[in-house]
């Protein structure tokens, strides 16, 4: 089956900036990153959204795509917790109790998913597709814009009271304009069409970009539910996709490509990788600067990510249990 290269590079970038964003990093990155990194996994699940089948095989396809990966790193990342507290004499580890609770719940507010919070994404985009396979049944289009806008509008009001529904409800009700602007993407060949603008094109979003940063007191951190302003937040959102999308065009690694078709075996992990290289980087020298130091990580990681997949795909079953390309 053929793979789109430009999304899998998009998909290498988003999942650098995830596990960069997960480091100790300077207010300032942190900013950067959280402002697009999120939005960008919505764009990608956009571009390949299909409504095609009945709903109840749509179901089973996103089910076994995303919930049984889900359900899959909760309970490998929970061991590896558990196995890793007794190795340290860590006593502030989650219990049996707070595992399955966190499951239930399928987000990481109020203590929950603690031993791998990024998990918060999958059962969030479980329910957006969910949700958005009923909005694109639905063949005119201004209903379609008018039924994004009326879910993005009561997420905002339940954000607004501090309501948050489990598996992520929320949370997909606000990133809906994220994968309603990806699938518009894909519908109209727009994807080709802006990789052929020239390089002067791309000074203006950059420069946007950097503006609605600068103003914004926020960004979109879905994990925790802060989104500074709207506006700026969402304004920065788009662009960044933009940006990255135009920055994945450049990539020709089959390394990083690869990487990028493995990225949620990746997300899965990352965590666990990046505690593991940060102590013992922060040993052979614990005098580098915070970004410099994560950019390291980074790097590390991502070559320790790409061997153990080259070395795990080689068990057929080993690639199916943890879902490797």
């Amino acid at each position: 089956m053929y793979r789109n290269p430009v999304i899998d590079n998009l998909k290498g970038l988003g999942i650098s900036l995830v596990i960069l964003g997960h480091l100790q990093i300077t207010e300032e990155l942190f900013k950067v990153i959280y402002s697009v990194h999120m939005p960008v996994f919505f764009f990608v699940s956009g571009f390949l959204f299909k409504a095609e089948d009945n709903f109840r095989n749509f179901f089973k396809k996103k089910y076994l795509a995303i919930v049984k990966p889900f359900l899959t790193f909760a309970l490998l990342t929970f061991v590896l917790h558990r196995a890793f507290s007794v190795i340290t004499d860590n006593k502030n580890f989650s219990t049996v109790e707070d595992f399955f609770i966190s499951i239930i719940f399928g987000n990481a507010s109020n203590g929950h998913l603690s031993w791998n919070p990024p998990l918060w994404f999958l059962p969030c985009l479980f329910t957006l597709l969910i949700l958005f396979y009923f909005i694109e049944k639905n063949k005119n289009k201004k209903i379609k814009v008018l039924f994004i806008t009326l879910f993005f509008s009561i997420g905002v009001l339940l954000t607004s009271f501090n309501i948050y529904i489990p598996w992520g409800i929320t949370n997909s009700l606000l990133a809906l304009p994220f994968l309603g602007f990806d699938f518009l993407f894909r519908k109209t060949g727009s994807l080709e069409k802006i990789l052929l603008y020239d390089i002067k094109f791309w000074i203006i979003p950059l420069i946007l970009f950097g503006v609605s940063l600068a103003c914004n007191y926020g960004f979109l951190n879905f994990a925790v539910h802060k989104f500074g302003n709207l506006f700026l937040s969402y304004l920065a959102g788009f662009l960044g996709i933009l940006i990255l999308i135009k920055a994945s065009s450049f990539i020709s690694s089959q390394q990083f490509e690869f990487l990028g078709k493995n990225s949620l075996f990746i997300f899965g992990f990352h965590i666990f990788l990046n505690a593991l290289v940060k102590r013992g980087l922060t040993i052979l020298n614990p005098n580098l600067p915070a970004d410099i130091t994560a950019i390291l990580i980074l790097l590390i990681v991502l070559v320790l990510f790409y061997l153990s997949i080259k070395y795990l795909r080689k068990s057929q079953k080993l690639k199916k249990l943890l879902f490797i390309h």
